[in-house]
């Protein structure tokens, strides 16, 4: 049977942003840019880059009080989607749905009735079939802390510096490929035994349940094959034909 195969898709980013300004107005700081996802990879195609840089910039040289304190930046969170986001959205879904039942008991013509309950059913039928190439958009945090030189943790408003690097952004939430479980093994090619006989085949499949997305890792094989041999009771013996000579003739 015919089958759609999708493309490879690396992932897409748009140019990245400007500098920002340095994190100090005097000695060593940091600024970053960014960038964001245009595309997310599909079907085994690249994983997107980092969409954040940074680099040290230098300013004037500080006054020696300034140099007690040090600004640091942790790495980021990984991606995530927020708890109350998910309550919020549940919430919202059973509220909808309550005023579809409720606008369809206002709706006393039959045939009226019978549009909206098509139209509920064909928008539930387009969720369910790209329910697996939804970008599902969380977020992740990193810490911003300002040290003393002996190492205990100050306010930040003791590094001094015009705006402070950022905490929080927005990501895409990556989803490994996921697979059905194998399906039974089909019919023995070959329907008759004779071990002396080349072997028959038999295979198997599986499908896609979840498209990965931002996961360098491909789906696995969907689909094996291996030698077998009919066996049973029920089971002819293979036909065979071999050469049959005669005497020659006078």
């Amino acid at each position: 049977q015919g089958c759609l195969i999708p493309c490879r898709q690396d992932c897409i980013v748009a140019e990245f942003a400007p500098w920002s300004e340095c994190s100090k107005t005097c000695g060593n700081g940091l600024q970053h840019r960014t960038r964001h996802v245009v595309a997310p990879p599909q079907f085994g195609g690249s994983a997107c880059p980092n969409l954040t840089e940074f680099q040290i910039c230098q300013s004037s040289p500080c006054a020696a009080e300034e140099s007690l304190y040090s600004l640091n930046v942790g790495p980021w969170s990984a991606c995530s989607v927020p708890h109350s986001r998910q309550i919020r959205q549940a919430r919202k879904r059973g509220k909808n749905k309550d005023k579809e039942k409720d606008r369809e008991k206002a709706v006393r013509d039959p045939e009226a009735r019978e549009l909206i309950k098509k139209k509920r059913n064909r928008n539930r039928q387009n969720r369910q079939e790209n329910k697996y190439w939804d970008i599902q958009i969380g977020y992740q945090t990193r810490e911003v802390t300002c040290t003393h030189r002996n190492g205990k943790t100050a306010a930040l408003s003791f590094c001094k510096q015009d705006k402070l690097p950022i905490t929080f952004q927005s990501c895409v939430i990556t989803k490994e490929c996921q697979v059905s479980e194998w399906s039974e093994w089909t019919p023995c090619s070959k329907t008759c035994f004779d071990m002396t006989t080349p072997k028959g085949n038999r295979t198997r499949s599986r499908t896609i349940k979840q498209l990965p997305v931002g996961s360098e890792r491909e789906c696995p094989q969907l689909e094996e094959t291996e030698q077998c041999v009919s066996q049973g009771d029920g089971v002819a013996p293979c036909i065979t034909y071999g050469w049959r000579t005669t005497e020659w003739t006078e």
